[in-house]
């Protein structure tokens, strides 16, 4: 791979004052910011999110992918074909460190320059108990903001598997199987507390406004009830992924 250090990548991005979060949600597809999205000085994407053919709703610019170390060219083009990122951020999972021996995410990121990390400690951030990390938008939005001077944030396209609006899928496709691997509600809590804090210029779309307005519910109940056959989705992959851990371990 063709890392980054600490200082090369700060010094990519230390001149960027707008900053533009775009989520995979399938939300994205209710408005058309793509506009607005690049004219921002930097703009975040994640993993195998994809532009042609969707520049109205969600840009055409990529100048960040957050990216995680499942990805693979089975699963996904090269980026570089689907969205000519400048750097790579990747956020890597240490108890699922059994791709450091193979090479197909290598293969998936190419020459992309990559800044490698492990997903930080929120600090700061009242934290719920919780048993697993949160997402790559969530990891990602301490991150920047803490490394980077922003005046203002858009942020758009996450509706947290569904819970505040839309379906649980992608924009780009309808399946999204981390959905049942994330804590949704504690992590929801995180989100919107790193949202809260972040004191310049903040836009954001409906269904991050829903995300929160949510965390001023003690309760954490989702305004929107999952559908039984979402509810038993999520249940069934969360045990299939525990199944596979297991099976691993051995």
């Amino acid at each position: 791979m063709n890392c980054l250090s600490p200082q090369e990548f700060y010094r990519m991005f230390s001149g960027a004052r707008t900053l533009s979060v775009v989520g995979n949600s399938d939300s994205l597809l209710q408005w058309e910011n793509g506009e607005r999205i690049d004219a921002s000085d930097m703009v975040v994407r994640f993993n195998r999110a994809r532009v042609e053919g969707l520049e109205k709703n969600v840009g055409s610019r990529t100048d960040l992918l957050v990216v995680n170390q499942i990805n693979s060219l089975e699963r996904s083009p090269h980026p570089a074909d689907l969205l000519q990122p400048k750097a790579a951020l990747l956020l890597a999972f240490l108890d699922e460190s059994s791709w450091l021996g193979r090479d197909s995410f290598s293969d998936w990121l190419g020459d992309i320059p990559v800044f490698c990390t492990i997903p930080p400690d929120i600090v700061g951030i009242a934290h719920d108990l919780h048993h697993r990390g949160y997402s790559s938008g969530t990891y990602a939005l301490y991150l920047l903001t803490r490394m980077f001077s922003f005046d203002r944030i858009f942020i758009t396209g996450f509706n947290f598997f569904g819970l505040t609006s839309g379906s649980s899928g992608h924009y780009f496709s309808a399946k999204n199987f981390a959905m049942g691997w994330h804590e949704v509600l504690p992590e929801i809590r995180v989100f919107s507390q790193l949202l809260s804090r972040f004191s310049g210029e903040l836009e954001m779309t409906e269904e991050v406004a829903e995300v929160l307005a949510q965390s001023q519910v003690s309760a954490g109940v989702p305004t929107r009830k999952l559908p039984i056959s979402e509810f038993l989705a999520r249940q069934l992959f969360r045990a299939a992924y525990l199944v596979r851990n297991a099976g691993l371990r051995r």
